[in-house]
């Protein structure tokens, strides 16, 4: 049980260090302008709640965008 704890610890970090340079930061896609197009829409939200609810302490990204999964479309060019 050890030996298989040990390969699957490094089969993570492996993993974490492939995929960091393979996929975007809110995404798959590793493509600058989509990850700036998410934030730009993430700047949007934030905005809105914070000019909505004046009490508001944090907001937590989570979810496929929070782990950077999330999902675009991404249709001739236009994201």
């Amino acid at each position: 049980m050890k030996k298989q704890k040990h390969e699957t610890k490094y089969l993570i970090k492996w993993l974490q260090l492939f995929l960091k340079d393979t996929m975007g930061k809110y995404t798959v896609y590793k493509d600058e302008k989509v990850d700036v197009k998410v934030e730009a829409d993430l700047n949007h939200i934030v905005t809105k709640v914070i000019s909505s609810w004046n009490s508001i302490q944090s907001i937590i990204l989570v979810g496929g965008f929070g782990r950077g999964e999330g999902s675009v479309l991404v249709q001739n060019g236009v994201i």
